[in-house]
């Protein structure tokens, strides 16, 4: 036959818990993603290309001729200029 234990018996201490990994790992990604910012910001920057010459001047006016009128429905055409 079993025996049984008689009453209940309880731990004097509690059991150690393992400490938690989130405060290192929240320190761990904010250097990573503060590391990772300072490279990012120290690159020297990419020059910009010379802007693709236009037709259009800002400073200016020029006088364009109409070549042809295209009509594409009732309300709206494609006019078209010389080069």
């Amino acid at each position: 036959m079993l025996k049984r234990a008689q009453g209940r018996r309880f731990a004097s201490t509690t059991p150690l818990e393992k400490p938690s990994k989130l405060p290192a790992i929240l320190l761990g990604s904010g250097l990573v993603g503060a590391s990772l910012y300072y490279f990012l910001e120290k690159r020297t920057p990419v020059p910009k290309p010379a802007p693709a010459r236009s037709a259009l001047d800002p400073q200016n006016y020029k006088d364009f001729k109409l070549k042809k009128i295209n009509p594409y429905n009732h309300n709206t055409s494609e006019c078209a200029f010389p080069l």
